[in-house]
């Protein structure tokens, strides 16, 4: 799925190594009783915890670094991996690969749901591509 090489073509150990290392350093300095704060400044070298955890931490990046780590893909994607990822371009301004997405939907067996189709029109309407966008109404 999207552009993530995988371990058979020499690609995917270096991504696995960066996510794991990130994952590490999450649980070093974001790590709280209740969860993981958000930091204040991350160019300070001294970081303050903030009293809030983004409800996309658990929602997204913890979902797909933990993804990450299966080599032989045996975690196939379900809509709600689809939706992360097509939210995410969206917020990335990646509206092309938002729409490869929701194409390679049906490929893997998933359904877009309201929620899909509402990311890949926003993705598009950031990247204003209207045209496309009216075209998944």
């Amino acid at each position: 799925m999207m552009e993530l090489k995988g371990a058979e073509d020499g690609g995917g150990d270096q991504y696995r190594d960066w996510g794991w290392k990130t994952f590490l350093h999450f649980e070093r300095h974001l790590k709280v009783s209740h969860g993981y704060a958000s930091i204040r400044d991350v160019s300070n070298p001294r970081p303050q915890h903030m009293d809030r955890m983004e409800s996309f931490f658990l929602a997204e990046t913890l979902k797909y670094l933990y993804l990450l780590q299966d080599p032989k893909r045996q975690i196939r994607p379900d809509t709600h991996v689809f939706n992360a990822a097509i939210s995410a371009c969206e917020k990335g301004g990646q509206w092309d690969k938002a729409l490869r997405l929701l194409g390679q939907m049906g490929e893997m067996g998933c359904r877009p749901t309201a929620v899909t189709y509402g990311a890949a029109i926003s993705a598009c309407e950031k990247g204003r591509q209207w045209e496309k966008a009216l075209a998944l109404l």
